[in-house]
């Protein structure tokens, strides 16, 4: 599905609307609060699906779409 519309016939739809949802909500929290950095990495690990480590820098605003297929290279 790699940056492919997708059908709302198409039985991942609901899956991926959820996820979609989700990753909405976590980023509106983060963006809408005022957070310490080892908060705003548990955030973004929640959006992501994966642990971030405190090597990572993250400054919201923070906008995300589709959660959970962010490579993060550091």
């Amino acid at each position: 599905m790699a940056g492919e519309l997708i059908s709302t016939d198409d039985p991942e739809y609901d899956d991926i609307l959820s996820i979609i949802k989700e990753t909405m909500n976590l980023c509106r929290e983060l963006n809408s609060g005022v957070y310490t950095e080892e908060e705003n990495l548990e955030y973004l690990s929640k959006i992501i699906g994966k642990d971030v480590d405190g090597s990572v820098f993250s400054m919201p605003p923070f906008m995300w779409i589709m959660g959970k297929i962010l490579l993060l290279v550091y």
